[in-house]
């Protein structure tokens, strides 16, 4: 991968980016995409605590892969969900998150029409 200089200002709300004309790979562009979330989140404003509903601030699918594992070492569970673009994103859940979680999806679950 071709080095990107990226630096985040002393107030932290922009970025600056050198990179010439740089061209990338697939791996080259995923790193340079963690690279930027990274910075990201540094940044100011930070993104909100309640998740957006809509717009461009969502990165959306209609067909999600998902991943759960047990991790006994951390006494959690590895949560993942993998965006096409994005590639993966991992937690690790405590027990009591898991079954927040789960109460979550059933209050939601009682909103919509059941389908057989």
């Amino acid at each position: 991968m071709t080095h990107v200089q990226t630096r985040v200002s002393a107030d932290a709300t922009r970025i600056e980016i050198d990179a010439g004309k740089t061209t990338l790979d697939a791996a080259g562009l995923d790193a340079f995409i963690r690279q930027l979330i990274e910075h990201r989140a540094q940044m100011t404003p930070v993104h909100a605590a309640e998740p957006y509903r809509e717009g461009a601030q969502v990165y959306t699918g209609d067909n999600m892969l998902w991943d759960v594992r047990a991790d006994r070492a951390r006494a959690a569970v590895d949560f993942a969900v993998q965006n096409p673009g994005l590639g993966w994103l991992s937690v690790a859940l405590s027990r009591a998150q898991v079954e927040d979680l789960m109460s979550s999806f059933q209050f939601a679950l009682a909103e919509i029409p059941e389908v057989r």
